[in-house]
């Protein structure tokens, strides 16, 4: 520990200046080492021009194999896509054909309705009770625009025109 005196004349200092010096002091130290340590790490530290080209030829290969990654997955994305296409198109087509042949199948006609006079009315109206057509609201006469409330998607779409 530094003598408590001061130095030109020998008188001796007060406890709390001379710690203050001290205090002082160990900052200047720890400033000056810090900003030695900052110098020397901001140097720039010379590479061989044999290194650098070395991490060029690096950075080259690594973005060549990059790109045939990106290729690739590019490629697997197309097929993936086609696959899930053809398959739509495939179970729209079994659907199609499964709607025609039930379309196609011929109805019996329900027990105790076939009458023995083809000419009787009876008959006739019995028959056309069994087939009922049943209609959307949307094409009956009296439905109209107006009356139709409007749904979210309605008023989004709406939205979006008037964008």
């Amino acid at each position: 520990m530094p003598d408590t005196t001061n130095d030109d004349k020998g008188i001796r200092l007060p406890r709390h200046v001379h710690r203050k010096r001290i205090k002082l002091m160990k900052r200047r130290k720890r400033r000056q080492q810090q900003q030695d340590d900052t110098t020397t790490l901001s140097q720039p530290q010379s590479q061989s021009q044999a290194q650098k080209e070395e991490d060029t030829a690096l950075y080259l290969k690594q973005k060549a194999q990059w790109e045939e990654k990106e290729r690739q997955y590019d490629l697997i994305n197309l097929a993936r896509k086609k696959v899930i296409e053809t398959e739509k198109k495939a179970r729209e087509e079994a659907m199609n054909k499964w709607h025609a042949s039930l379309r196609d199948l011929p109805i019996p006609k329900p027990h105790g309705y076939s009458s023995t006079a083809p000419g009787s009315s009876s008959s006739t109206r019995q028959q056309s009770t069994i087939h009922k057509t049943f209609i959307s609201s949307s094409s009956s006469p009296n439905y109209t625009e107006q009356h139709r409330r409007k749904t979210y998607r309605d008023k989004f779409e709406l939205s979006k025109k008037a964008i």
